[in-house]
């Protein structure tokens, strides 16, 4: 070959430009699975687009790198061939697609999505209008450039996933899906129920102590003769009043305390003398039938009195009634001595 025909085959080379390899490699490896899309099977497809013959070692070397970045920072993160497919045309006739990618970001070959379709994510994730919040309105490019990547940071922030680009609407459905699912799974976190065990233990044994404590309040209450237990209740309703009035002032609260403790007194006193009134009240009430026993028989001796006086009387009326006549008799015959005395 003469140097003629070198020269043209090396500028005809050389029209092919960076961005046109990039774009092959990105095409040739959609439909593809990722883990056959290698770095060699990238230069593969250089070897086959392009003539390769009169290439220098060191541009070789240059192609070799383009097509392995090629696969390792577009094709295996992308979700989807439309991902792919919007890098290639926008790599296309470029001559140095990943130049904004050294120098400084990363995102370049990066496809960013309409406007219109981050609102959508934005509102299919549900993140509010805090995503919204400082983005620039006078730039659009921008705009839409800074949305996305707030819509990516909140899907590997909060599902664990990593995204370059903005995920396809079904795929935006089934990250929602699996958020909620997240966030359900949460409260139901094998260490939350864990925790909770003790505390529930704790109240329990709380609940029981409470019970067997009020049943050997209510036993001994039981046991006590009835004067302890009227004084024992009334200390408790003096304990119960003490706390009701602990807002008012001293005076009154002792007055209280004091009328309390009486009522205690009488109370008690009350209950051990109970006995002692029952016999009084029945010892009472023999004297009574006694006296009126009594009464009966004095009664008794004041008509026997009577009837002696009724029938002394009597005799005597009568033994009156025999002197009258015994003198009337007296004066008759008196005067029929006379009679016979005059004759």
């Amino acid at each position: 070959m003469s140097e003629t025909a070198e020269q043209q085959q090396q500028q005809q080379h050389e029209k092919v430009p960076a961005g046109s390899v990039a774009a092959a490699v990105a095409r040739g490896c959609i439909g593809k699975p990722k883990e056959e899309c290698t770095a060699e099977f990238a230069y593969s497809l250089v070897q086959q687009k392009f003539n390769l013959s009169a290439a220098a070692a060191e541009e070789l070397q240059q192609l070799r790198q383009l097509a392995e970045r090629v696969v390792k920072e577009v094709v295996c993160p992308a979700s989807s061939a439309e991902e792919i497919e919007a890098f290639a045309a926008k790599a296309m006739n470029q001559k140095h697609p990943f130049d904004e990618v050294a120098g400084g970001g990363g995102d370049s070959c990066i496809p960013v999505a309409a406007k219109a379709e981050l609102q959508a994510a934005v509102k299919a994730l549900g993140m509010g209008p805090a995503a919204y919040r400082g983005l620039s309105k006078d730039d659009p490019d921008a705009y839409c450039k800074e949305l996305q990547s707030r819509v990516l940071s909140f899907i590997e922030n909060n599902l664990g996933e990593s995204w370059k680009s903005l995920p396809p609407p079904d795929k935006l459905d089934e990250l929602k899906l699996a958020a909620e699912a997240r966030k359900e799974l949460s409260s139901l976190d094998a260490s939350n129920i864990i925790e909770g065990r003790p505390r529930r233990r704790a109240a329990s044994s709380a609940a029981e102590a409470i019970r067997r404590d009020l049943e050997r309040e209510a036993a001994q209450a039981a046991s006590l003769p009835q004067s302890k237990r009227m004084k024992t209740k009334g200390e408790a309703l003096e304990a119960g009043g003490a706390a009701a009035r602990s807002g008012k002032n001293s005076s009154s609260s002792s007055s209280s305390s004091s009328s309390s403790n009486n009522n205690n007194i009488i109370n008690s006193n009350g209950a051990g003398d109970s006995k002692e009134q029952e016999e009084e009240e029945d010892d009472d009430d023999d004297d009574e039938e006694e006296e009126e026993d009594d009464d009966e028989e004095e009664k008794d001796d004041d008509d026997d009195d009577d009837d002696d006086d009724d029938s002394s009387s009597t005799g005597d009326s009568e033994d009156a009634g025999d002197d009258e006549e015994g003198e009337e008799e007296e004066g008759e015959g008196e005067g029929g001595d006379g009679g016979d005395g005059g004759e």
